[in-house]
Parts: structure tokens; sequence; C-alpha cells
């Protein structure tokens, strides 16, 4: 009689084996994040409360993290806390808060109407940062 073979082979995916230190000692905290946010895929939680969750993830990691969160949460109640713009920006509504107070509370897309609004100016902002590091790397390239 033969063995039943499991569904995932072990040998093509060593890190099922892989050995997590009590408190995660031994992940970086974009591993623990990731393995937060698989939990509460798995739990097919409800509410769900994300805390600078992809802050310790690079920027094409996170957008394929964003990805799954959509898919995932869609049905779910989500607290976003971020800095970063990409991780929000398609959330139902933003609160953006300064010096522990509220400035304003809205879909995203009305406040980048307003060009006076601190979401808009934050957004602004980051732009002419993204520019400007892309002039930086044109100039680069045409050095070389």
């Amino acid at each position: 009689m033969q063995k039943a073979r499991s569904s995932v082979d072990k040998e093509s995916h060593p890190l099922l084996d892989f050995k997590i230190d009590a408190g995660g000692g031994n992940l970086s905290s974009g591993e623990k994040a990731l393995i937060c946010i698989c939990r509460a895929i798995l739990r097919k939680s409800k509410i769900v409360i994300l805390d600078e969750a992809t802050a310790a993830i690079d920027i094409e990691t996170e957008q394929l993290i964003q990805k799954v969160i959509e898919k995932n949460f869609e049905d779910c109640t989500m607290l976003v806390i971020a800095h970063r713009l990409s991780t929000i920006i398609k959330s139902d509504k933003i609160l953006v808060m300064g010096a522990g107070q509220k400035k304003e509370f809205g879909p995203p897309k009305q406040l980048l109407k307003n060009p006076k609004s601190h979401f808009s100016k934050l957004c602004a902002k980051i732009q002419q940062a993204e520019d400007k590091e892309a002039k930086k790397d044109e100039i680069a390239k045409m050095k070389e």
C-alpha cells in the first residue's frame, strides 16, 4: 500500500519546515507583518487593524501585498494606519491627523479635489519628491 502524498512537496518547499523562535525573534519586522496579515486572512477576520503593516517591506512587495489585502479583506472593516499614501489611497475614507488632532476626514477622491486640503498638499509634496528623484536618476544615466 502506498503512502498518501501530501499536496505540498516539502523537498521543493523547504521553508515549510522553518522554525520560528518564540516571539518571532528570528524574523524581520516585515516577515512578522506578513505572518500577521496571513493569520487575519486565514481567520476570515471581519475587523482588521493594520498599523504600518507594510512599512518594513519594499515598495514592490508592498504592491503585491496590497492586491492580496484588497482581495481578501474586501468585505471587512479595516482601520489602516500608514505613512505611505499608496497603502491608503484606495480606502473608502481617510482621516488625516497632525499634532494629535483631526485635520480632515473624507473619501480620498474628494480630499484630492480640494487643492487646499491637507491630504491634497501631502500628495503634491510626495509627487514633487518623486519627480525630483526621477530627474536625479535621469541625470545620473546621462552622465554614464
